[in-house]
C-alpha cells in the first residue's frame, strides 16, 4: 500500500549556549516545544543539538524514535538527529557516516572548519521504503560544501529509490551552488515563491535567502512547504525559522515501476 501524505521538518535548534541571553535555551526550550505541538511532523531532522537538547527532544516528542549523534569521535558534542513517528512509521536501516574523503572516519575533511555528519534513516511506510538524510553543512568551507554534497548525493544514486534530504546546507540558492544536489527537488521553490530567508539572527528578519532546506528525489511531488515563523513575547524558538512540508509519494506506475530497496552498504 502507497503512504498518501507524509509531513517532514526541519529545524536549526541553535545550540545551547549561555551567552544567548534571553534567546538561550532555557528560555526558547518551552517555545520550541510548542512549535512541535502546532506543527506535527511524521518525521523531523534538527541540526545543533547539544546533548541536554537531545534529552529535552527525546521527552517532548515520547511516540517518537531517534537516530543520530554528536559529531566529535566519541558521539559528543553537536549532533544532528532524525525523529520519526513509531506510531506510523518503522525503521529497516539507520547509519551515521561523515562527511569527508573516508565516510567512516571521524574528524574535520577539506577546508571544513568543524567536523561534519550526515544521519540516514531507511523507514518503512506501510510497506513502502523512504531514505531520510539530515545533514549540517559547513560553515566555512566552500570546498567542504561541494564535496560534501557529492557524497550525499553519490550515496542517494547508489540505493536509487525515494528519498528526502533535509537540513542546513549553510548556502543559499542550493542547487545551483552545489552542483552535485541537481536533480533533486526543492521543496519550499515549489511552494515559497518569494524566497524568504530561513537564518534571521533570533531577530525575525533574514537578510539572506534560504540556507536550510527540504529536497527530495523526483518520487514525490510537493503539496505544501512553508516556514515556522511563530514567536511569542518577542522571543523566537531558534535564530533559524523551520521548514514544514507535506509530501505525496508517487505511485509506483508514475515513478516508471520502480521498486523498493535494501538497506545499503556503508560508504
Amino acid at each position: 500500500m502507497i503512504p498518501t501524505m507524509l509531513s517532514v521538518m526541519t529545524f536549526n535548534l541553535r545550540l545551547d549556549w549561555a551567552q544567548d541571553r534571553p534567546n538561550h535555551w532555557e528560555a526558547r526550550r518551552p517555545l520550541f516545544q510548542q512549535v512541535l505541538q502546532l506543527y506535527p511532523a511524521d518525521v523531523l531532522a534538527f541540526q545543533e543539538v547539544m546533548p541536554n537538547q537531545h534529552q529535552d527532544l527525546v521527552a517532548m516528542l515520547p511516540d517518537y524514535a531517534w537516530h543520530g549523534r554528536g559529531r566529535e569521535p566519541l558521539g559528543d558534542g553537536e549532533g544532528c538527529y532524525v525523529f520519526w513517528d513509531c506510531r506510523r512509521l518503522e525503521a529497516v536501516f539507520q547509519e551515521t557516516f561523515w562527511l569527508g574523503p573516508d565516510p567512516a572516519q571521524p574528524g574535520r575533511a577539506w577546508d571544513a572548519g568543524c567536523p561534519r555528519i550526515c544521519n540516514h534513516v531507511l523507514l518503512m511506510d506501510s510497506g513502502q521504503e523512504i531514505h531520510f538524510y539530515n545533514v549540517h553543512m559547513d560553515h566555512v568551507g566552500v570546498m567542504a560544501r561541494q564535496k560534501s554534497a557529492e557524497l550525499v548525493r553519490r550515496h542517494m544514486s547508489e540505493i536509487d529509490a525515494p528519498a528526502v534530504l533535509l537540513g542546513d546546507f549553510n548556502v543559499e540558492r542550493v542547487l545551483e551552488s552545489l552542483s552535485a544536489l541537481q536533480g533533486l527537488q526543492d521543496c519550499f521553490a515549489v511552494h515559497g515563491s518569494d524566497q524568504e530567508g530561513t537564518f534571521h539572527g533570533f531577530h525575525g528578519v533574514p537578510t539572506l535567502g534560504p540556507i536550510d532546506y527540504v529536497l527530495t528525489t523526483a518520487d514525490f511531488e510537493v503539496d505544501f512547504c512553508q516556514r515556522i515563523t511563530d514567536r511569542w513575547e518577542g522571543i523566537y524558538p531558534s535564530d533559524h525559522f523551520g521548514l514544514l512540508a507535506r509530501l505525496e509519494l508517487k505511485s509506483r506506475a508514475r515513478r516508471d515501476g520502480k521498486g523498493g530497496s535494501t538497506p545499503p552498504a556503508r560508504v
